[in-house]
């Protein structure tokens, strides 16, 4: 019984694991939908209008190259944070025992997608400032605030207050979590090492000077949609985890 408790209250790397990728292969019609839609398609339009607009101009600070890079950028932004919204949501929501559905995820995803920006510029506002001073900061920021995501979006609570949250939930699990952060960070970067590879690789020099997509740019693509949507779900069930420590703890201190 002891055992059991103490399983209970001590944050599990491998229940984390498990829980991310049983809530995406519950789901996977679902999670792949979001990232196709929210990700991969937003970001093969993105890309092509870029392409048209520099219409082959290779000055790099050009205003019309800075300008277009702003906005696509800031509407590429938008997205991403629609789908880590969304994402959040279905699986936190999975975890729990509910069922996840694509018009309800894509609903929480347009609506929490502003909030997660201002979210995101305060924590890597916090997070830069911490490696200036000496680093150490920055990464004890970056654990601190590393749920604040899936905080926002399922407590209904504001920046800051998801950001307190964040670190009242990660205390006691910090360097479990840093540990499991940075070896599937490692992994799911290897991808993204290899693709702009096979992009060079799978690119005909005619259509990079037409300034079309080539089959590697779309694998580029499509490969960053699926990295940021596991990422978001392995988020979500680390939140999930730490509330479920949370609640033991404060049990067993009753």
């Amino acid at each position: 019984m002891a055992s059991q408790a103490f399983e209970q209250e001590s944050f599990d790397m491998g229940r984390v694991v498990n829980r991310t990728f049983g809530a995406i292969s519950r789901n996977a019609a679902l999670f792949f939908t979001l990232a196709i839609v929210l990700l991969f398609i937003p970001g093969v339009i993105l890309q092509a209008i870029a392409a048209g607009v520099s219409g082959g101009d290779q000055t790099p600070f050009s205003p019309t190259r800075i300008l277009s890079a702003t906005v696509l950028g800031i509407v590429s932004v938008f997205f991403n944070y629609v789908l880590a919204a969304a994402i959040s949501y279905a699986t936190v929501l999975d975890l729990n025992g509910g069922r996840a559905e694509l018009g309800p995820s894509f609903a929480i995803g347009l609506k929490r997608a502003i909030p997660l920006f201002l979210l995101a510029i305060a924590s890597v506002l916090g997070i830069y400032l911490g490696l200036a001073l000496l680093i150490i900061p920055g990464l004890m920021f970056a654990i601190w605030w590393s749920v604040a995501t899936p905080v926002l979006v399922t407590e209904n609570l504001g920046v800051f207050a998801s950001m307190g949250r964040s670190r009242a939930l990660t205390k006691g699990s910090r360097w479990s979590i840093f540990g499991l952060l940075f070896v599937v960070g490692l992994l799911l970067l290897i991808p993204l090492i290899i693709a702009p590879l096979m992009s060079g690789a799978l690119t005909d020099p005619a259509l990079a000077q037409a300034n079309v997509l080539s089959v590697g740019s779309l694998i580029t693509i499509f490969l960053s949609a699926i990295v940021y949507m596991i990422f978001a779900a392995l988020l979500a069930a680390i939140y999930v985890e730490l509330r479920t420590v949370d609640v033991h703890i404060r049990r067993l201190r009753k």
